[in-house]
C-alpha cells in the first residue's frame, strides 16, 4: 500500500536525481539541469514555507515518487478563485508505468479541500490521463500548458 511521508532534507540527493531525470526536465516548466546547490537551497526553502508541502510516496519502504502541495493565493486582481492549492507530482523513473501518480494523487486528495490545480504540459499524455482519472476537468489551455481544477468540500 502507497504511504506518504513529508520529505526532508535527507531526500535531497534522491529529490535532485528525480528532478534531473531528462523525461522529468521535459515535463517541467523549468527544463533546465539544476546544480546539487541550487537543488539544495530551493529545499530548504520549500521545507520551511508552510503553504508548501512536499511529500515522498513509498510502498513496501521504497520512494516511488514526490507530490508537492503549494497553497496559494489568485494570481491577479482579476483572478476570482480566491486560495487554492496547486499540486506538482513526479514519479522515479524506475517506477513510471506502473500507476504511482495515479496512487500519489488518491493519496493526497483527502487532505485536501477547496479548490485543486494542476498546470500540465499539453504533450505530457501519462499527467493527463492521471489528473483526469482522480476527477480533475481542464478548465484552459494557454501556451501549450493545460490547467486543469477540481473542486473538495
Amino acid at each position: 500500500m502507497l504511504r506518504l511521508r513529508k520529505a526532508t532534507m535527507n531526500d535531497a540527493l534522491l529529490l535532485f536525481n528525480w528532478r534531473n531525470d531528462p523525461q522529468t526536465r521535459l515535463a517541467s516548466h523549468n527544463q533546465e539541469e539544476l546544480t546539487f546547490e541550487s537543488h539544495l537551497s530551493w529545499l530548504k526553502a520549500v521545507l520551511e514555507n508552510p503553504k508548501r508541502t512536499i511529500y515522498i510516496a513509498e510502498e513496501n519502504n521504497t520512494a516511488l515518487g514526490t507530490i508537492r502541495a503549494d497553497r496559494l493565493n489568485k494570481a491577479s486582481p482579476e483572478d476570482t478563485d480566491g486560495e487554492y492549492t496547486e499540486l506538482s507530482w513526479n514519479v522515479a523513473p524506475t517506477a513510471r508505468g506502473q500507476g504511482v501518480a495515479k496512487k500519489m494523487l488518491r493519496a493526497i486528495l483527502p487532505l485536501l479541500s477547496g479548490l485543486i490545480k494542476a498546470e500540465i504540459k499539453k504533450d505530457n499524455i501519462a499527467s493527463i490521463k492521471v489528473a483526469e482519472a482522480v476527477g480533475m476537468t481542464l478548465k484552459t489551455e494557454k501556451n501549450g500548458i493545460l490547467f486543469y481544477e477540481l473542486t473538495k468540500q
